[in-house]
């Protein structure tokens, strides 16, 4: 029993140590309205970027958001020359 009470003390201290140093995170959600805008205009390629962001991070979080939107037959993802592009697929 003692070995036990222990163990959870321990465990107790080290998720202290965690909830004293919160891994921030952007929220995804911000990328959301990226999306719709696109899905929502008239234009069929669009040129994509983001103040503070860099373009191969936004492309992979944008391909994640895609993914699990389930947009890939509407929305296509390609880069060219270090630039994001943004493609209703025909």
């Amino acid at each position: 029993m003692h070995l036990i009470a222990k163990q959870q003390l321990e465990e107790e201290r080290a998720q202290k140590i965690l909830d004293d140093y919160p891994v921030k995170r952007r929220s995804l959600s911000r990328y959301d309205p990226i999306l719709d805008q696109f899905l929502e205009g008239e234009r069929r390629l669009v040129e994509v970027t983001m103040k503070d962001v860099e373009t191969d991070e936004l492309r992979t979080i944008l391909r994640e958001r895609i993914r699990s939107r389930r947009l890939g037959n509407r929305i296509k993802l390609s880069m060219e020359r270090g630039s994001l592009y943004m493609e209703k697929p025909r």
